[in-house]
């Protein structure tokens, strides 16, 4: 099983936090979701993964624990590294909600990534899986923004949003919802409004802090909550 832990918001700032030897362990787990003990999780050694970011690759050290009662073990990742993906989550943000608010192809969006980048079948795979998930990611946002009292006319803005790409989509129904995640990323917008980062990017985040049963919206399948953040780079 996987937990997160908000220590940094990129793969270049974890590393200069290890760099500067200001990288603790996470904290362990509360409770174990499997047989519901607490205090019971013990550090259970590490391994390590490769990630990608904006042309730099990276090994990372991953800490693992293990539940003293089931023996359920558990990884701890860094916000932004993806399960079972090589990409950190800037990367495949930035792929998506280009994908869903310019008029290109998977070709063209990927060549925006750099040259040693994912290839178009990676940036398909991420747009797909993302929309299977779009409508209840997109209820979540608009709910924010009513909670954030953002203006009436802008949120009618946000719901007329669409994709450039939806008219070419093959698949029966992906139109419809890539005009849906053109909405999510408008939404996103409204309600980061004045972020310096990538909207899908700041709406994982958004996810991982505000959602009671925590969603990292690019993984696929479902995850733990995160562990409390312990260093605010």
């Amino acid at each position: 099983m996987i937990i997160f832990w908000s220590v940094a918001e990129s793969l270049a700032a974890y590393v200069k936090l290890m760099e500067c030897g200001k990288l603790g362990l996470p904290d362990r787990p509360q409770r174990c979701h499997k047989c519901g003990g607490r205090d019971c999780f013990w550090v259970h050694g590490r391994y390590w993964r490769t990630v990608e970011e904006g042309g730099r690759s990276e090994e990372l050290e991953i800490a693992r624990f293990k539940c003293s009662v089931c023996g359920r073990t558990v990884s701890a990742l860094p916000w932004f590294v993806i399960p079972r993906r090589r990409y950190a989550v800037k990367t495949v943000a930035e792929g998506i909600e280009g994908y869903a608010t310019q008029r290109e192809t998977y070709k063209d969006g990927v060549t925006k990534l750099g040259a040693d980048g994912p290839s178009p079948a990676q940036l398909f795979c991420w747009v797909s899986l993302l929309v299977e998930r779009v409508k209840e990611l997109l209820l979540d946002v608009q709910s924010w923004c009513v909670s954030a009292s953002i203006e009436e006319d802008e949120l009618l803005k946000c719901e007329a949003a669409e994709s450039p790409n939806a008219p070419k989509a093959h698949i029966p129904g992906k139109g419809q919802l890539l005009d849906d995640l053109a909405k999510l990323v408008s939404y996103g917008n409204a309600l980061l409004k004045g972020s310096k980062q990538n909207v899908m990017n700041g709406l994982g985040m958004q996810f991982l802090q505000n959602v009671e049963q925590v969603q990292q919206i690019f993984a696929h399948g479902g995850l733990w909550k995160q562990t409390p953040q312990r260093i605010k780079p």
